[in-house]
């Protein structure tokens, strides 16, 4: 069998596991993920800047809906191009092909775009909830335990769902989370430094 009937086989495969399966799940798993990243990097690095609570709220809930929405057009434009670039793919391959029934098998372009945005919000809503509850110097500190614990939670499901080890899966996202909104922390402290001092 060559690459070229392969093909469409595989993706008539991934279409049989449901409305989550494809596109959809991918974009849901990437979506959480990078919301709560990307958000706690933000909250920390703001915090590290200004002690300001209304600052950090106000970057965070930014940081939220701007991530959420790029997140959901590119799921649809990446859904939608690797739809059409199917279709191209298999016209005239088989008699059957380019049908109306072929065009979920890359999966749903707003599907996709939902689930990543959803799933963002639900991530990147974390490190901000102490934030929003108005607990002043003791939302940094449970701001950052939200969202380690979160990273703890997330890797595991994620592994689980690979195959992998949960408690590698766990400590990894716990790494690189915490690496990442550490550095950016340090850059608030250092740019906030220089900016707020003069």
């Amino acid at each position: 069998m060559t690459d070229a009937e392969s093909k469409p086989r595989f993706l008539r495969a991934l279409a049989r596991e449901g409305p989550l399966g494809g596109g959809n799940l991918r974009a849901a798993v990437m979506g959480v993920n990078d919301g709560l990243i990307s958000n706690f990097s933000i909250v920390m690095g703001v915090a590290g800047g200004s002690g300001d609570p209304t600052i950090v709220t106000l970057a965070g809930i930014a940081g939220l809906l701007a991530g959420g929405f790029s997140m959901a057009a590119g799921e649809y434009i990446s859904v939608s191009s690797q739809r059409d670039v199917y279709l191209h793919q298999t016209r005239g391959e088989d008699s059957g092909g380019g049908s109306d029934a072929d065009m979920s098998l890359v999966g749903s372009p707003w599907g996709a775009a939902f689930s990543s945005f959803t799933a963002f919000i639900i991530g990147a809503i974390i490190p901000l909830v102490p934030y929003l509850a108005n607990l002043g110097g003791l939302a940094f500190y449970l701001s950052a335990a939200l969202s380690a614990a979160a990273l703890l939670i997330v890797g595991g499901l994620i592994a689980i769902g690979s195959g992998r080890g949960v408690a590698w899966g766990a400590a990894r996202m716990l790494l690189v989370g915490s690496l990442a909104a550490a550095v950016t922390y340090g850059a608030g402290r250092l740019v906030g430094g220089v900016v707020f001092s003069g």
